[in-house]
C-alpha cells in the first residue's frame, strides 16, 4: 500500500483492511521521503491502523536523495514495485478529472498503466449533496 499521510492513502487502508483475505497476508506500507521528513511519520501511522486491525506489515520509506532537486514519486513507486515481488498494489487517489490531471498527473493513473502486477485504486468518495 503506498501511503502519504493523507486522507486518499488512509482510505484505501481501510478498505484493505476490510478485505475478507487481508488476514491471511503481509502488507508493505511503502512511503517516499519528499525530503519533508513526513514519509516515516505517515508509514508509522499508517502501520498503527493495520496492526489494529490484527494484520501482519512491513514498513518501507525509500530514503531522499539530498542530491536530487525533485522527486518523482512515481517512479521511485515503479522502481520499488520491479525489485520486489509484490501480488496487489494499493493506491488512493483524489479522483482528479479534466484540466486539473493533466497538470497535476496521478500516481495512481501512472502506476496503473506500468506495473506489472494487479492494481486497486480507492478513489476519493464524493460528499452527498
Amino acid at each position: 500500500i503506498a501511503v502519504d499521510g493523507s486522507g486518499y492513502s488512509e482510505q484505501a487502508m481501510r478498505i484493505v483492511a476490510a478485505l475478507p483475505w487481508v488476514g491471511a497476508t503481509r502488507i508493505t506500507l511503502l512511503g517516499v521521503d519528499e525530503g519533508d521528513g513526513r514519509a516515516s511519520a505517515a508509514v508509522d501511522s499508517a502501520a498503527a491502523l493495520m496492526e489494529s486491525h490484527a494484520l501482519a506489515v512491513d514498513r518501507r520509506v525509500i530514503p531522499h536523495d539530498e542530491k536530487a532537486l525533485t522527486v518523482n514519486v512515481r517512479h521511485e513507486i515503479d522502481t520499488f514495485l520491479a525489485d520486489n515481488r509484490c501480488d496487489l498494489v494499493v493506491v488512493g487517489t483524489k479522483g482528479l478529472t479534466g484540466g486539473k490531471r493533466l497538470r497535476l498527473g496521478s500516481v495512481a493513473d501512472y502506476l496503473a498503466h506500468h506495473v506489472q502486477c494487479s492494481i486497486l485504486i480507492v478513489r476519493d468518495t464524493y460528499p452527498t449533496r
